[in-house]
């Protein structure tokens, strides 16, 4: 994030726009930057084997392919890494004259950073290079080793106070976070599948003068740096892998053992062998979905990082943070990985985590409040942050919770669980001093089912209730979207089918809307339900017999209410999609009014109501009224 006075961004817009329509990919092209910049550095010193003489002759393809020729003489680059393979590919499309316009154009950003420096300079003009090329081609995918200079600078700040040995980085798109822990002076191993990328680090890092080595190599089914079958350990690990990526059951057969939970996801498969590789310290930039799913090996898995005390910090990002094409929440995992010996006891000392709401304005990094930070404000920003979570302070916006607590959540880690705002921190207060029951207790709780449609047999007509059909009054209205359901669906359809008071919450997208099922009675909504089905996005919340809630209206009010809201709002996750998770609608923590109370909700319903239905009449009043002063021009002929 340090910055001197001259412009590398503009420089590499210009080489670009230089190159633009040529087909060459953006990897080719920083390859080809990279490349002159180190030539340029072999004739100031001395080092080519040709003379002065270079600095003023026209570079054609021909020459460029000479200067490849010497450069990887001189370099020296590691087996499967070839300068002139690459160059054979350039040279072949090049456009005459593009090679010495590469040259004339870099020629002042080269001499900017011998002026300035060789170590923070070159990783200036690296990090500038990647805005540009990201601003260029990120939302085509061409690039996906880029990261925003903020997050690879918070990663580096986290490894201060640990060890001063080698770390590791796995993945392409942990390619930034290599180049600027190398730029720091730490040895630095790389492990990429792309060889361009490879090919680009390597050079890089030489320019730079780093301690960067780079394998080309899967580093989960086939990774490198391997001892007598046993994976080489480093004193940390620090990575953003790849998002979205699902593994095969041949990982399970896995020769170094890093797999213990059955889990195919990659998010689970990522930071295990994170784990398996840092001695002192991992890092890891994980998607929110990781965090908040609770089933299956991703659980058994955030529980055996809770309980052996491996997980140290949980860090949410603020949206665009991760990168600024992408709207995908992102969190941030700290850890220790050796961990404990054993699964601890509940309330052992030590054993508390850190959770960190860094989306929070207090930080300065969510860019909110209308202002525009300056790079050293932000850079301030990120240290404290850094400073945050490597001294494990607390806050407004920084909590510890015991295991037990995590536990309770069933290992749910989305930070908004545990760092609560001041509205949700008074909203718990007041259910803990009021009468309040889990609504499961109190109501049947139904999840939609996909029923089979009917393709040429006999099948049975049902209308689907959508949000588009529930009423400003919350009352659902007589849906119109008709579904068919074959003659083997139908059991399942019955139990599915909605009956009158039925209340209708919103779990996925448009989470907290709720709507009631009309109660067959003019004063309680008019006619019930015929053949209603529940979308996919809905639960059904039956009321018990017996409860002590005794009519759904009661029920239906309070889900409606702001409480309710409130309470319902904290339960969703931060995905693209946001959604709530069956086990915290169960726990949903209702109010229980006293009978008197009851029945005073059960007037103001109707009350509502009839309100609603006057503000219908008005609006319809206002739409005539309209219409009869701006007639179409059809009626005002006629």
């Amino acid at each position: 994030m340090e910055q001197n006075s001259f412009d590398f961004r503009t420089t590499w817009f210009r080489v670009l726009e230089a190159w633009r329509g040529t087909s060459h990919d953006p990897l080719e092209v920083a390859i080809v930057v990279v490349a002159m910049l180190l030539w340029l550095d072999a004739v100031e010193r001395r080092e080519s084997l040709e003379d002065e003489e270079d600095r003023d002759h026209e570079i054609t393809a021909s020459d460029w392919a000479r200067i490849i020729q010497d450069l990887e003489q001189n370099l020296d680059l590691p087996a499967g890494l070839s300068l002139r393979a690459h160059a054979d590919t350039v040279t072949g499309r090049a456009v005459p004259g593009l090679f010495e316009a590469t040259r004339r154009l870099l020629q002042p950003a080269f001499m900017a950073m011998n002026w300035a420096g060789s170590r923070d300079a070159v990783l200036e003009f690296w990090e500038a290079g990647q805005l540009e090329l990201n601003a260029r081609f990120g939302r085509t995918g061409f690039v996906p080793f880029m990261a925003p200079p903020e997050l690879t600078f918070l990663l580096v700040e986290l490894l201060k106070g640990h060890a001063h040995g080698p770390v590791y980085c796995p993945f392409d798109t942990s390619a930034a976070v290599a180049m600027r822990v190398a730029a720091r002076n730490r040895p630095v191993f790389a492990e990429v599948l792309n060889g361009q990328l490879a090919l680009l680090l390597t050079l890089v890092a030489r320019l730079g003068r780093w301690q960067l080595e780079v394998q080309v190599a899967d580093p989960i089914r086939r990774p490198a740096w391997v001892d007598d079958q046993h994976l080489q350990r480093f004193d940390a690990a620090v990575a953003i892998p790849p998002m979205g990526v699902k593994y095969d059951s041949e990982i399970l057969n896995d020769p170094y053992k890093r797999f213990p939970e059955r889990s195919f996801y990659g998010d689970v498969v990522h930071v295990a062998h994170l784990l398996a590789r840092g001695r002192e310290c991992a890092l890891a930039v994980v998607p929110e979905g990781f965090l908040f799913r609770t089933a299956g090996g991703e659980r058994d898995f955030k529980e055996s990082l809770v309980r052996r005390g491996q997980l140290r910090a949980v860090v949410r990002l603020p949206r665009g943070f991760f990168l600024p094409a992408t709207a995908v929440p992102t969190s941030l995992l700290v850890f220790d990985p050796p961990g404990r010996s054993s699964w601890m006891s509940w309330g052992e000392a030590g054993d508390d985590v850190l959770f960190v709401d860094a989306s929070a304005d207090a930080f300065g990094l969510s860019g909110k409040l209308g202002r525009q930070p300056t790079a050293e404000s932000r850079e301030q920003a990120v240290r404290a942050l850094a400073d945050c979570i490597r001294e494990r302070r607390t806050g407004p916006h920084a909590v510890f919770m015991p295991a037990a607590a995590i536990a309770d959540n069933d290992y749910n880690l989305s930070v908004d669980r545990y760092v609560l705002s001041e509205q949700e921190r008074a909203t718990r207060r007041l259910l803990e001093q009021a009468e309040t029951a889990e609504l499961e207790s109190v109501a049947e709780l139904y999840r939609p089912q996909v029923l089979p449609q009917g393709d040429g047999e006999e099948v049975s007509s049902f209308f689907e209730v959508t949000l588009n059909d529930i009423q400003p009054s919350g009352l659902v209205h007589e849906p119109t979207k008709a579904v068919s359901v074959s003659e083997k669906g139908l059991g399942r359809a019955a139990k599915q089918t909605l009956l009158p008071g039925d209340i209708l919450l919103c779990i996925k997208g448009r989470v907290g809307a709720v709507g009631l099922v009309p109660i067959a009675e003019p004063d309680l909504g008019g006619p019930g339900p015929q053949n209603w089905l529940a979308g996919q996005t809905f639960l059904i919340v039956r009321l018990r017999k017996g409860a002590r809630i005794a009519n759904p209206i009661v029920l239906f009010r309070y889900l409606s209410s702001p409480l309710g809201q409130g309470l319902l709002q904290s339960m969703a996750t931060a995905g693209a999609v946001p959604t709530i998770q069956m086990a915290d609608v169960r726990r949903l923590s209702v109010l229980v009014p006293s009978l008197d109370e009851q029945a005073r909700i059960l007037t103001d319903h109707e009350t509502t109501l009839a309100l609603h239905k006057a503000i219908q009449q008005l609006q319809e009043q206002v739409t005539r009224l309209n219409e009869q002063a701006w007639p179409m021009e059809q009626d005002a002929s006629t």
